[in-house]
């Protein structure tokens, strides 16, 4: 009887081992803990194993795992999150970092302001508003920065009937977003001409639908309530061009050209780029 008891507790005890050791394929969902939506590009850590793994945009996720082994979550301004896994399913939610944002105080806001290249100074003459730019680089000692920002002038309202046709640009830039958020970050208010709204709508996929056929691009619209002035609305207008596959492009040639002559002689050309 004794020696079926030790047998007993010998087998139950390799059990025990082999399901600590067996690999599970978890999966999941991974969302903001805030809104509830899924998100993407969050990265998935095995930090027994080393294997990694991604959400999908649709906050989807699968990876290799046993039991008792830990997962970590990160993705880049949200809180990183460690689950041990006790089942194949572990639906995760992340929470964005708190960042305490800091007025700065006025001898900070002259010390940021120093190194700048270039210096924007405004006069209004007839018909505008003339702007003068002052080159501070040629003072020695001086570090290099040429972070600065063309003055941002907002549109006026004008009238279809007198004014029917309005035109936009098509190309796509976003890099204000990203600039924003890292003033935000280091607790700094980021420049008013550094906030450009186009570029911070632009950061984001909205998922357009494909054009069909032969048109090159799709249009894709979308008419709100204007939630700070009743009297308005406001029109999204999206446009989505054909996905091109990068395998089927012929081999490219590219060519790297440098001007080198006298109008490159700018501080802020040839010499900066030395």
């Amino acid at each position: 009887m004794k020696k079926l008891n030790f047998l007993t507790a010998v087998l139950t005890f390799f059990i025990m081992l082999s399901a600590q050791g067996h690999q599970l394929s978890v999966s999941g969902i991974v969302t903001q803990g805030t809104t509830g939506q899924p998100l993407n590009n969050v990265l998935v850590v095995n930090q027994q194993t080393g294997a990694q793994s991604y959400s999908n945009h649709q906050g989807a996720y699968s990876i290799a795992a046993a039991n008792n082994e830990e997962l970590i979550f990160t993705l880049k301004g949200f809180e990183p999150v460690v689950v041990k896994v006790n089942s194949a399913v572990v639906n995760v939610s992340l929470y964005p970092v708190k960042v305490e944002i800091k007025e700065p105080a006025e001898e900070e806001l002259l010390d940021m302001a120093a190194p700048t290249m270039m210096y924007q100074k405004s006069a209004h003459v007839s018909g505008g508003i003339r702007r003068q730019q002052t080159n501070f680089n040629h003072y020695e000692g001086q570090p290099w920065n040429t972070e600065n920002y063309a003055p941002i002038s907002e549109n006026i309202f004008h009238d279809p009937l007198n004014e029917p046709l309005s035109t936009f640009s098509i190309d796509v830039d976003a890099a204000s977003y990203s600039n924003v958020r890292r003033f935000l970050q280091l607790g700094q208010r980021p420049p008013i001409d550094a906030v450009r709204i186009e570029e911070m709508i632009n950061y984001f996929d909205y998922e357009y639908a494909e054009p069909d056929g032969k048109d090159p691009f799709s249009v894709n619209t979308e008419v709100a309530f204007c939630p700070w002035n009743e009297d308005n609305l406001l029109v999204h207008i999206g446009l989505q061009g054909k996905k091109i596959s990068l395998e089927e492009l012929p081999p490219s040639n590219v060519v790297f050209l440098l001007d080198v002559s006298g109008s490159m002689n700018a501080p802020n050309k040839l010499p900066l780029l030395k």
